[in-house]
Parts: structure tokens; C-alpha cells; sequence
């Protein structure tokens, strides 16, 4: 037995230094290189003469591209190898984002966007099903965690670089948000080679494993496939025609709505708030999203404490529909700004604990196939969110509705939360009864 766990420690730790640096990376840059845009519109949008609705449809059609194109691409990842398909995932929306400093005008900003968001298709969901395939399940929810962090670690590396990089205004006569997305997706380009260098798609292939490293994790993963959990369901069909799925997508596209509703404008709203420079409005921005770092730390934490993910997902909706509501009725700019942090730690909290109940639920095809379906549907909230709130700013000339319907929108979803934890808690209760009477 001694033996045994130094294999699986050894194993486990080569593993983790080879994919989760690589999958982490393309997560920190995948998500740089999504909300840029919000940075660029401090200027971007007057030198274009988009509007607040211009700008909303343009970041939203994103994810038009991004739900069309997702479960084809995860299909093709599975067929191909993950090696291959990331790595081209990430050239591809390296190169749209350089080409993006060349646009002149507002529809050219919309095909820019679209292309983007089908050059950038099926990432995450692939990197999550990628990792299946190399983390058996007692060290599957690390790797999760680890590659979800990077989404808001992305928004603290993209506030104050992609607002440093706005300064350079006039280089080569360029303006700085050209500049930034430049520079900006290059590092994309070179993360897609070093994926087709490093990568490797299945355990069987990894020669940078012993051999008996790689009997270990190939056989534990085969065990659990094989036992698939006797509560859990395998197959995708059977999985589809459950309601609890489509009420998962549709929890998680009004989840995506506010999201991205609110972080696609945040630069633009701090910028208002506070008066600061464009520097120090990157600056100001990355403060929610590093307090969410930590809420998004603590969150995981205390679920895998109490075991209860509903109860944390129903406070955190609500703490979004708080936040949300004060920065909607106050006329403190420091007040709006503490209610906007709040609304986006809570949302962090959201996107963490989220995909741990799908989980519990699904297993092997049906997880890998779910995971794809809810995530593309989901991704149209990114649309109507940033759209919804182009089009409000624009009629009203302000936020102030726009927050107090996504207000309105998470206090429903903290109810739902509670009425699926009472639904999964009352079926435990009846197979423990089940399991003692039968002992009986």
C-alpha cells in the first residue's frame, strides 16, 4: 500500500506540473484577450464613433460565434487530440486579436468579435474535459479550481496592462488600443506552439512518465469509467432528456447575462465613477476581481467543508443582487463602486461553484457532452447581457435599470439554488432510508 501512494503521489505530481501550467495559461490568456475590449473602449470608442449600443452588440456577437461553433469544437478535440485542437484554438484567436488593431469601422468591429469568438470556441469546455482525462476524481476538483482562477486572475493582468498600453498612443503611428491588441494576442500565438510542443493528449502517450507511473494513472482512470458511479449517468441522450440539465443552462445563462453585463462596462463605469486617468482606472478596476480572487478561494473552501454548494450559490446571487442594487440607487460614487465589487466577488464565487453540481449529477460522455451544451447556451447571456446594457446606458444615460433588472434576475436564481438543494438534499435522505431498510 506504502508503495502504491508513492506512485500515485509521484504520478500525480509530474502530472500536474506538465498540464495544469499549460491549461492555467490558456485560461489567464484566453480571458485577457476576451475583455480587453473594455479596456480599449476608453478610447477605442471615440476613435470608431461607437455608441454604448454599438459597443454592447460588438462584445456581445462574441459569443454568437462562441455557441455556434463550441460543441463542433469539442467534438473535433475529441477526435483529433487535445495537442493538435488547443493548440490551434489559440494561434487562431491570437491572430484575430492582432488583426483586431486594424479595424476602421464599427462593422468591422462586429467581424472582428464574431471571428474571435469562433477562433476561441470550445476552449474552456475542452480544457475541462481535457483534464478528465488526466485527473482521476480525487484530484479532479484541484485541477478545476486551479484552471477557473485564471479567469479572474485574467481581468487583474488585463486591467493595468491593457491600460498601460493605451499610453503608447502615436508609436508608429498607431493609436494605443491598437497597440494593445497587438501586443496583447501575440502572446497567444507563441502559447499555441508551446501547446503543440508540450502537450500530450492521453496518458498512454506520456514517455515523460515511467512505466509504471503510467500503468498507475491509466488504470485508475479506466476504474472509474468502468464503475461510472452507480448514481451518476454515462450516457449523453439519457442525459439530455433530464430537466435538472436545462434548468443547470438556464441558471447558468442569466449567471452569464449579469457577468458579463457588468464586467464588460466596468472600465468604462469606474472611469466615470472615480475621474481617475486611464491608468488608474485599470488599476481601480482589478480591486473587485483580485477581493473575488479571494472570495473565490474561500468559497471552495467552505463548500467542500459543509457540503452544501446550493446554500453558497443562493447567498452569492444574492450578494449580486445587493451589490447590484446599490450601485444602482446610491449617488456615492464610493458606495457604486463597493456594490460593484461585491456584485463581481459574488460572481467569481458563482462561476466556481457552479459546475460542482452538474458533476455530482453526470458522468463520463453525458459529463463531457452536458459540460458543452450548458456552457454554449450559457454563452449567449454573454450577448444580451453587454447588449442589454448598451442599449439602457443609451435610452437612459445610465445603469441604473439595467443593474436593478439583474438585480431582480439573481434573487430568482437564489431561490432556485435553494429549490434544487432541497430537491438533491430530500433524494439523499430517501436512498440512505433505502440503503438501511435493505439491511434489514
Amino acid at each position: 500500500m506504502h508503495d502504491l501512494d508513492d506512485v500515485a503521489a509521484r504520478t500525480m505530481k509530474r502530472v500536474a506540473w506538465r498540464i495544469l501550467p499549460l491549461a492555467m495559461a490558456l485560461g489567464l490568456v484566453g480571458f485577457v484577450d476576451r475583455v480587453n475590449v473594455g479596456f480599449a473602449a476608453l478610447t477605442m470608442n471615440h476613435d470608431l464613433g461607437l455608441t454604448p449600443e454599438q459597443f454592447g452588440f460588438g462584445v456581445g456577437i462574441f459569443f454568437w460565434g462562441y455557441c455556434l461553433f463550441e460543441l463542433p469544437s469539442n467534438l473535433m478535440l475529441h477526435r483529433i487530440g487535445a495537442r493538435v485542437w488547443l493548440a490551434r484554438i489559440a494561434i487562431t484567436w491570437g491572430i484575430v486579436v492582432v488583426l483586431t488593431a486594424f479595424i476602421q469601422t464599427p462593422v468591422q468591429f462586429y467581424s472582428a468579435r464574431f471571428l474571435l469568438g469562433v477562433a476561441e470556441a470550445g476552449c474552456a469546455p475542452g480544457v475541462i474535459l481535457f483534464l478528465t482525462y488526466w485527473f482521476p476524481s480525487f484530484y479532479r476538483a484541484k485541477a478545476l479550481s486551479a484552471y477557473i482562477m485564471t479567469w479572474p486572475i485574467g481581468v487583474i493582468v488585463a486591467a493595468p496592462l491593457s491600460t498601460s498600453l493605451l499610453s503608447l498612443d502615436g508609436i508608429g503611428g498607431l493609436e494605443g488600443w491598437r497597440w494593445m491588441f497587438i501586443l496583447e494576442g501575440l502572446p497567444a500565438i507563441v502559447l499555441g506552439l508551446l501547446v503543440l510542443i508540450y502537450l500530450t493528449n492521453r496518458p498512454k502517450d506520456a514517455t515523460w512518465l515511467s512505466s509504471d507511473e503510467r500503468a498507475w494513472l491509466e488504470e485508475t482512470l479506466k476504474s472509474e469509467h468502468a464503475e461510472g458511479g452507480s448514481e451518476k449517468i454515462s450516457d449523453f441522450k439519457t442525459a439530455l432528456k433530464l430537466p435538472i440539465v436545462w434548468i443547470f443552462a438556464t441558471i447558468f445563462f442569466m449567471e452569464q447575462l449579469g457577468l458579463y453585463g457588468v464586467t464588460s462596462f466596468m472600465p468604462q463605469i469606474v472611469k466615470v465613477l472615480s475621474g481617475a486617468t486611464d491608468f488608474g482606472t485599470g488599476m481601480i478596476t482589478a480591486v473587485p476581481y483580485l477581493i473575488g480572487l479571494v472570495a473565490l478561494l474561500a468559497v471552495s473552501y467552505f463548500s467542500d467543508k459543509i457540503g452544501q454548494p446550493h446554500i453558497l450559490l443562493a447567498l452569492s446571487s444574492v450578494a449580486v443582487s445587493v451589490g447590484l442594487t446599490l450601485a444602482a440607487i446610491t449617488a456615492s460614487p464610493l458606495i457604486a463602486l463597493a456594490g460593484l465589487t461585491l456584485c463581481i466577488s459574488a460572481l467569481m464565487c458563482i462561476l466556481t461553484l457552479f459546475w460542482i453540481l452538474p458533476m455530482r449529477l453526470l458522468n463520463g460522455r453525458a459529463a463531457a457532452g452536458c459540460i458543452a451544451v450548458i456552457n454554449s447556451l450559457a454563452m449567449f447571456g454573454g450577448f444580451f447581457g453587454p447588449y442589454v446594457m448598451g442599449v439602457v446606458k443609451e435610452r437612459t444615460g445610465a445603469f441604473a435599470w439595467a443593474y436593478i433588472g439583474i438585480a431582480l434576475l439573481f434573487l430568482i436564481i437564489a431561490f432556485v439554488w435553494l429549490a434544487i438543494g432541497r430537491r438533491e438534499n430530500r433524494a439523499i435522505r430517501y436512498r440512505q432510508i433505502d440503503s438501511a431498510t435493505s439491511g434489514l
